[in-house]
């Protein structure tokens, strides 16, 4: 369990030791109170959330265009080239 927590990273505090953990949790409870701490993690989780639907919406957005882009670039490669038929013909 120990060594769980000493590897445990979080985004900005880097790898806390298990002691710190606990004092983080009672510097919190001292600075937002018992009563703002829930909603202070209810409005952090929204953010990640919100964060999460917004990079996903990017990410295909980008997909999307990609596929476009290879679509639009074989398309000129297709035309170009003689219809079989036509090809008999000359």
């Amino acid at each position: 369990m120990n060594m769980f927590l000493n590897s445990l990273p979080l985004a900005i505090f880097g790898n806390l030791q298990g002691w710190e953990i606990p004092l983080l949790v009672i510097f919190g409870l001292i600075i937002f109170g018992g009563k703002k701490l829930p909603e202070f993690a209810r409005g952090a989780g929204q953010a990640i959330r919100e964060f999460k639907k917004a990079s996903k919406s990017a990410e295909d957005t980008f997909k999307q265009a990609m596929n476009e882009e290879d679509e639009a670039a074989e398309k000129p490669k297709n035309a170009a080239e003689p219809k079989p038929e036509e090809a008999a013909k000359a």
